[in-house]
């Protein structure tokens, strides 16, 4: 009975063109926290009939079996049935608190890296990557972990205590980076940014709840990219 309410509710707001109902997203807990929770907060004021239900989890949660509206996922994607939607890209940055590099001092090159501390977030497939320079010079980076983890907290808390250089999401750092705690190296050298997607089950129809979130976050990562252009 409560659940035909909840969709008779849904269906009245939907006809105001209004979203309403619960939103069941599915992300990483990295993703969950630096970009999920601070965008549906801002979405549910605007939309008061909106209620968010967020499953986290390393890999992501399942769209089907956890029941949930749309997934969000990084990087290439697997072949699947589940239909999915490009939200944007998650620039990738070189970057060390202040702090250690004032008493370490600043690499002036990829290639000085190896004489620095280097913070390693194991779950990432990332243990090499590449750096392009301006001239298109491709150099490519394979540091040794000095520290090593599983969770993108303890990274970042590493990270701002100044325990040595990370290749991180931009937006993991974004504002450490604005409060001038943490920059940005090689700002010249540009490395491949991450393909961010929406998965999920109806290719036509989709709810409005699940529309408007999708914009929400097609927005964010506009912004995203134009805050990395203007570190470059």
């Amino acid at each position: 009975m409560l659940q035909e309410v909840s969709e008779v509710h849904e269906q009245l707001y939907a006809f105001n063109n209004t979203p309403a109902g619960t939103l069941r997203i599915g992300s990483s807990s990295t993703m969950a926290q630096n970009v999920l929770a601070n965008m549906t907060a801002e979405m549910m004021k605007e939309y008061p009939g909106l209620t968010v239900n967020l499953v986290t989890g390393i890999p992501a949660p399942d769209l089907i079996t956890d029941g949930l509206d749309l997934v969000i996922r990084t990087g290439a994607l697997q072949d699947s049935s589940l239909f999915s939607r490009r939200l944007g890209q998650m620039p990738m940055v070189v970057c060390a608190a202040k702090s250690y590099l004032i008493q370490h001092g600043t690499p002036q090159k990829p290639s000085d890296m190896v004489n620095f501390s280097w913070l390693e977030y194991s779950v990432r497939p990332d243990s090499e990557f590449e750096l392009m320079s301006p001239e298109g010079i491709t150099t490519r980076i394979s540091p040794q972990g000095r520290f090593v983890t599983n969770d993108s907290s303890t990274m970042i808390r590493w990270l701002k205590n100044g325990a040595g250089i990370a290749y991180a999401p931009l937006m993991w750092v974004i504002e450490e980076i604005k409060r001038g705690e943490i920059e940005i190296l090689f700002k010249s050298y540009h490395s491949d940014p991450r393909p961010i997607y929406a998965l999920y089950t109806e290719k036509d129809k989709l709810p409005l709840k699940v529309q408007v979130c999708i914009n929400y976050l097609t927005d964010y990562f506009e912004r995203v990219a134009a805050v990395y252009q203007g570190y470059r």
